[in-house]
């Protein structure tokens, strides 16, 4: 499950495969290749931060300097979140591999596989364009031929020697890249966990109906032999609704360990992508000095509304599937079964009318009305510092 996305953290080593984990050597191993990936990205948030605290800098400057700080300090948090929680993420995924999970027919492979697929369309589509975006970011002082680095940042050293001016871009380069490759691939997991999420409420429908045509089929081949009929449907009644009653409540266990697992990546995505969006936007009004800054901020401003954005309409597709798997139970014909049965059907019915939400805390909830009202949000603290500034 999500096999391209924790290959893809594996490479820039922030997932050690498990696999691995169980030889000493191979571990140790890793854990020497992650330093050396892990610590230019560090170090460079470090250079930003110090940069931004320690050097004095007229507003602009210091807004040009700030929502780039808040990205990439962002990222570092994103990594360093994926470090601290691996064994909850691990949790999760083999929750998602319990048997009852797993594809039982054709119909539900078909479903499982679609979800996958779309799982790894997202990853890629998402690491396709915000590297080209940071291609853009880190081309932009060789186009305009300016000696300056990507990032602005506080050095204990001079750049105007060409060789270390050489190494230090070389430098920002590569940290770049393990940024965005990192940010963007915590957000298709992120998101991959949800879709996964929605594979299971499907498959959950497609078994609730299945049920209700097996029993009918079953009493009416065993129709002649009433008291054959009755022990016997009984048993696979009481079967069935086990079964279907622990699939059901062990998905509402899945989402709220999502939300714990996830938690302050989540919250976090709220308020920063908030400050980003209004900085972006501010950034935009003005008068930028080349193309190639322009270019920049658009697909900048593009990227962390499209990254916000695939959060919340996931989280609310989450809970769109929840509201409509009541409805699809509710349209199944039940009339055959026992009473014990239906019993037990109005309860998960009347567990099922309470929908999942994807929610951090009591204010952070992932929908399409929350997008809205962050970029509203986003928009109005922009308009503010139009008017005053």
């Amino acid at each position: 499950m999500l096999e391209l996305q924790f290959k893809v953290l594996s490479s820039i080593g922030f997932w050690c495969p498990r696999s691995w984990s169980s030889s000493g050597l191979t571990e140790k191993l890793y854990r020497c290749y992650s330093v050396l990936l892990v610590t230019p990205m560090y170090s460079l948030v470090l250079c930003q931060a110090a940069g931004l605290l320690l050097t004095r800098q007229s507003f602009d400057e210091f807004n040009e300097t700030f929502f780039i700080v808040l990205s990439t300090g962002f990222a570092a948090f994103k990594g360093s979140c994926d470090l601290w929680n691996r064994a909850k993420i691990i949790r999760l995924v083999d929750m998602f591999s319990e048997p009852f999970c797993l594809p039982r027919c054709q119909r539900e492979s078909g479903i499982q596989k679609t979800y996958d697929q779309m799982c790894r369309k997202i990853e890629i589509i998402l690491l396709c364009v915000v590297e080209f975006t940071a291609g853009v970011f880190l081309l932009g002082p060789l186009i305009s031929h300016s000696r300056e680095l990507p990032y602005k940042v506080l050095l204990p050293y001079d750049l105007n020697d060409t060789l270390i001016f050489s190494l230090s871009y070389v430098h920002q380069t590569f940290s770049c890249i393990i940024i965005t490759v990192v940010t963007m691939t915590n957000n298709a997991l992120i998101v991959g966990f949800m879709m996964q999420l929605c594979s299971q409420l499907d498959i959950l429908k497609l078994r609730f109906r299945k049920a209700s045509d097996k029993i009918k089929e079953h009493l009416e081949k065993e129709v002649a032999s009433e008291k054959l009929s009755n022990r016997t449907s009984k048993q696979m009644e009481v079967q069935i609704i086990r079964e279907l009653a622990q699939h059901h409540l062990h998905t509402y266990n899945l989402a709220e360990t999502f939300c714990e697992t996830f938690h302050g990546t989540i919250v976090g995505e709220f308020c920063i992508n908030s400050l980003v969006i209004c900085v972006s936007v501010y950034k935009l009004s003005l008068n930028a000095e080349t193309i190639a800054e322009i270019l920049f901020n658009v697909l900048y401003l593009t990227c962390i509304m499209g990254e916000f954005l695939i959060y919340c309409y996931y989280g609310n597709e989450v809970t769109y599937k929840s509201t409509t798997f009541f409805e699809a139970i509710a349209v199944i014909d039940w009339n055959p079964m026992s009473k014990e049965f239906k019993k037990n059907i109005i309860f998960i019915m009347s567990r099922a009318s309470k929908p999942i939400f994807i929610s951090c805390g009591a204010y952070v909830y992932l929908t399409l009305e929350s997008f809205m009202a962050v970029v509203k949000l986003s928009f109005s603290v922009f308009n503010v510092l139009k008017s005053t500034l």
